[in-house]
């Protein structure tokens, strides 16, 4: 992909800057012809017409600047010249190959730019236009300016013939092309510059959506990812529910075969049975849940935390009532609110609650949360089993329960809050385990948990960045 933007960009640089050239190019022959056919030709075609062609050769030999033809047609070239924007107007005749003479000038005699009659000149460096007049006997002119020791000149040529129509000289007038040459020039480099900024922004634009699709990209990769992890795991995790599920079905069918049934032992059956469907129902429900998690932080809003966590605290009464267990909260007067996906949040709390729960029997479950300027942190603790020293290490992985469970609520819990900004720990009398996102985070300081409520018993703590103004639909 970079490869072939790399060859179209190189490709389409050079034919922009291709065009630019070839553009001043054709205007500098747009100039020279203008230049030519409106200014030129007329004042050559007009000095064409005062000189006599077999009197011009023989005076190529001569070179008499008393020739009474000669001062003649010498005072009409000054004319003509004088009355013309022109640099140069002159005649020459053909003396050796390379080398040329002189025979009128259009300039003043005793000026710096008069030419006497008879001075030579190598041609060898002007336009091939002069030859071309000699080759053919037609007019010529240069296509575009050209450079010689004197400057940038335009020129024109028409060919002097003698009664027999043969060329035995070529007149010729040259303009100053300098000034239109630094104007097309000028005008060149405007073009380069805008052509340079229009790349330039076309690379920027390019970056910023190269960036958005990486971006998407990696979206895209993530939910594929997550498909993908959530066909695994819920084919490896359906796999003992299902086995159970089975055993069972087949057990109770044997039962129900033989003419004295064991009631105890069918219902036993048939309770392992409907144990696992609601463990396997718990186990879809929890991956379809994380499926459907928000990854562009749509469905974020500001919500009230310390009026959530009143909410969910009382959904668990009667639950707690049944294990004859006590919650308690703890919130800091005046929490701030946070910016998150409501029901998401309302589910780690809902599962930190619930695992407290189901591993505390006729004992205390308190809930904290305090803030500094930057994040809330909140704090289960209860004083039940704990949780498993072989399990604490792998406690945020998928699959993972010490009782029995699906594995998925302290997962879901880890998933949620460092998509958040978040980070979760666990602790388990005096070991330890947390989630890390984007580096170490500094928590604010929690008063001591009560060493007895915790000492066998399970604390787990989580972070949040306080609200900072966002609007929904947007990430922190």
């Amino acid at each position: 992909m970079k490869i072939k933007f790399s060859l179209v960009f190189i490709l389409f640089a050079l034919l922009m800057f291709s065009v630019i050239i070839i553009n001043s190019v054709l205007k500098m022959q747009q100039a020279a012809t203008i230049m030519v056919s409106q200014t030129g030709m007329p004042v050559l075609d007009r000095a064409a017409a005062i000189i006599d062609g077999d009197l011009y050769e023989r005076l190529t030999q001569t070179l008499d600047d008393g020739d009474p033809f000669f001062v003649k047609t010498q005072s009409i070239f000054r004319e003509i010249k004088n009355e013309t924007q022109c640099l140069y107007l002159y005649t020459m005749a053909r003396y050796e190959d390379g080398i040329h003479r002189f025979i009128f000038d259009g300039e003043e005699p005793g000026t710096e730019n008069y030419t006497h009659i008879g001075t030579m000149e190598d041609v060898s460096d002007y336009d091939k236009a002069y030859q071309l007049t000699y080759e053919t006997g037609l007019p010529q002119f240069t296509p575009m300016m050209y450079q010689v020791s004197w400057g940038r000149l335009i020129s024109a040529y028409v060919p002097i013939l003698n009664s027999e129509g043969s060329v035995v000289g070529i007149i010729g007038i040259d303009f100053q092309g300098e000034d239109i040459y630094q104007a097309i020039m000028s005008n060149l480099w405007l073009q380069v510059i805008f052509a340079v900024i229009f790349i330039i922004a076309g690379l920027f634009i390019f970056y910023l959506f190269r960036k958005d699709l990486s971006r998407q990209n990696e979206m895209l990769s993530k939910l594929y990812r997550s498909k993908i992890d959530f066909l695994q795991d819920m084919s490896h995790e359906m796999k003992n529910p299902l086995t159970v599920i089975a055993t069972g079905i087949d057990y109770a069918d044997r039962q129900i075969a033989v003419e004295q049934v064991d009631a105890v032992k069918a219902r036993y059956a048939l309770g392992k049975i409907r144990d696992e469907v609601q463990r396997l129902g718990r186990m879809v429900e929890s991956m379809v849940y994380l499926s459907a998690m928000s990854e562009t932080g749509g469905n974020r809003q500001r919500v009230d935390l310390a009026a959530l966590i009143e909410d969910v605290a009382g959904a668990f009464a009667p639950e707690l009532e049944k294990r004859g267990n006590v919650l308690r909260t703890d919130i800091a007067p005046g929490l701030p609110d946070v910016f998150v996906e409501k029901d998401r949040f309302a589910q780690v709390l809902a599962n930190l609650v619930s695992n407290a729960t189901d591993n505390t029997q006729d004992g205390l479950i308190l809930i904290s949360a305090y803030y500094d300027s930057a994040y809330i942190t909140v704090r289960t603790v209860d004083n039940g089993d704990g949780v498993p020293e072989d399990i604490l290490p792998r406690v945020f992985e998928r699959g993972v329960s010490g009782k029995g469970g699906t594995g998925f609520g302290l997962y879901i819990c880890k998933t949620i809050l460092e998509a958040h900004g978040g980070r979760i720990i666990v602790e388990s009398g005096e070991r330890k385990v947390e989630s890390d996102i984007n580096g170490s985070q500094k928590n604010p300081q929690l008063p001591n948990v009560n060493s007895e409520l915790a000492k066998t018993g399970t604390v787990v703590t989580f972070t949040v960045p306080v609200y900072g103004g966002q609007e929904a639909g947007h990430m922190l």
